[in-house]
């Protein structure tokens, strides 16, 4: 949003894939009901650059109030009747008494960006394959899971990694490891996938397959889906959560349904009346 605003001529070298936003406008709650309601008036923004491109392209015309920060308050104190601003959530816009109204003007997310004469730079080269290795361990997790050797295609479809799965054999030749890079933002519903399809695939291996995730880039915190989804499932016996912060590793293992979560859950050090 800054790059489109400013006019600047520059390259665009690499999508950093993170701080997604939308540049909107919003208005006092229940004054407007399309963008229509912008023709005459006055809008506060501090990327006048984008808004009066989508005025033009829109035929719509206002008066630009340009702010350099606390936009949301222009509406309230007077200043303006709308507001143009870049949006993540919303939460502060729904505090300041607005609300946004059409399609969002503009959409955008952190870039690394370039001038035009930088070509063929070799340090810029190596800083780009950096970054990019960044962004891929940040949206990728590692997941190991031990499975029977007549059920590996299936887990193979499964997770079929990056470019692809690596399978080893166990010291139980009629197993076989599976390693493989899943999507993050899939782990859950991917795991979910693997005991559905394969835990329930034969009986005669319901008491002995197990499957585990090991999040080696997960950055020590745990979402909201996975702690409600333990705490749903933690009171059958099936789950089992191990957590070490100083390796920043998670592992979920499924355990034997005869086992109880007591006995497979390490013991709580006991607490001293010092602490």
């Amino acid at each position: 949003d800054l790059l489109a605003d400013s006019g600047v001529n520059a390259n665009t070298v690499l999508e950093l894939s993170f701080a997604p936003s939308t540049f909107r406008l919003a208005a006092p709650k229940g004054v407007a009901t399309s963008v229509d309601y912008a023709n005459g008036k006055r809008i506060a923004t501090s990327y006048p650059g984008i808004l009066r491109t989508w005025l033009d392209d829109n035929k719509i015309t206002a008066d630009i109030v340009k702010l350099d920060g606390a936009v949301e308050n222009a509406v309230a104190l007077g200043v303006a009747d709308l507001v143009a601003d870049v949006v993540a959530t919303g939460t502060t816009l729904r505090q300041a008494g607005l609300e946004v109204i059409g399609e969002p003007i503009f959409r955008s997310q952190a870039l690394l960006v370039s001038r035009p004469d930088v070509t063929d730079d070799p340090r810029v080269t190596i800083f780009v394959r950096r970054l990019q290795g960044v962004i891929v361990a940040r949206s990728y997790v590692l997941v190991d899971y031990d499975i029977p050797n007549d059920l590996v295609d299936k887990a193979c479809a499964i997770t079929p990694g990056i470019e692809s799965p690596t399978v080893s054999p166990l010291q139980n030749s009629s197993w076989s490891a599976v390693r493989s890079m899943v999507p993050r933002k899939n782990v859950h519903t991917i795991m979910d996938d693997l005991y559905a399809n394969l835990m329930n695939a034969s009986v005669d291996n319901r008491n002995s397959f197990g499957f585990g995730i090991a999040a080696l880039y997960f950055a020590g915190k745990f979402s909201k889906e996975l702690i409600k989804g333990f705490h749903a499932l933690k009171n059958t016996g099936n789950y089992w959560l191990r957590i070490s912060r100083k390796t920043t590793q998670v592992f979920i293992a499924a355990a034997a349904a005869s086992a109880p979560l007591s006995s497979l859950l390490p013991a709580r050090p006991a607490r001293s009346s010092a602490c």
